[in-house]
């Protein structure tokens, strides 16, 4: 993936490989492809900040599709897993 992404104050420019949602906060953070956690926003809601999130993911499409039982996939491709709710 080669995603780059402006923090919300404008001071940071990063190659991102994990982006998250603080668990206790409505702050979004990444992990750059140095290894530097970095804050990238700071939201008002939960809901607004997972919002943000879905923008980002968004960026990602077009996603494939695999088939986990055969662990197929194609090279090079955004592949996109969400996590059940349960």
């Amino acid at each position: 993936m080669n995603l780059w992404i402006r923090s919300q104050d404008k001071e940071v420019l990063t190659k991102v490989i994990d982006i998250y949602k603080q668990a206790d906060t409505n702050e979004i953070w990444s992990y750059s492809d140095k290894g530097i956690k970095n804050c990238l926003g700071i939201y008002k809601s939960k809901e607004r900040a997972l919002e943000v999130l879905d923008e980002i993911q968004e960026l990602l499409e077009p996603v494939h599709v695999i088939d986990l039982s055969k662990k197929e996939g194609i090279a090079g491709a955004n592949i996109l897993y969400e996590m059940p709710e349960e």
